[in-house]
């Protein structure tokens, strides 16, 4: 299992990244001749999300690449030993195959609306069919998932860290997204709220 782990950990992350993030830019791109990156880089808070964003993308490739290529610098990583058992890899590793269809799935429901970041320049629908019929916000609730999941597969302080970070980093996000849905679209934005779960 660790051996085959070893092997495929590195391509299926950075293979998910291509897709939802790379892929998914392209074609919404295409679509709208706009890109749906919208990651300020000031000193508002969503500037600071934004940077925080950047880097907890990449920080899980460090363990990722140590784990599969470096083992013997893998103990930098402070592994959780007690925590390394085939069991909870394979549920790790089945958590990330499942959360990265679930945010594939949530960008392509949001169609045209799909941003990263805050688009305060361009109105977007509110979407609230399909998948945001039962969460809210399912493309966090993938990503969070697929940390899980690695966390499970490859349990370590790093990976840890990388979870917590991510964690807070979208709870900011999240509301600062709610804040602004609320001032675009009101009362419908109000009772969607209401009616879907910020989770699940």
């Amino acid at each position: 299992m660790r051996e085959w782990l070893r092997l495929i950990l590195p391509a299926a992350y950075i293979g998910a990244l291509m897709v939802v993030l790379v892929l998914r830019s392209l074609i919404h791109y295409r679509r709208t001749g706009k890109s749906p990156i919208v990651l300020p880089r000031d000193e508002s808070v969503h500037g600071f999300v934004g940077i925080m964003f950047r880097f907890l993308l990449f920080l899980p490739i460090v363990p990722i690449v140590l784990y599969s290529y470096f083992h013997d610098l893998y103990d930098y990583c402070l592994p959780i030993v007690y925590l390394e058992s085939v069991n909870l890899q394979i549920f790790g590793a089945s958590l990330m195959v499942v959360s990265f269809i679930l945010t594939a799935a949530a960008q392509l429901n949001m169609g045209d609306s799909f941003r990263i970041g805050i688009d305060e320049e361009q109105s977007t629908s509110l979407v609230t069919g399909g998948i945001y019929r039962y969460t809210r916000n399912p493309i966090y609730l993938g990503l969070m998932g697929m940390l899980i999941g690695l966390f499970f597969t490859i349990p370590s302080s790093l990976t840890a860290l990388s979870l917590t970070l991510s964690w807070a980093m979208i709870q900011v996000q999240i509301r600062l997204e709610e804040e602004y849905l609320d001032k675009l679209h009101g009362a419908k934005f109000q009772e969607f709220r209401k009616r879907v779960r910020r989770w699940i």
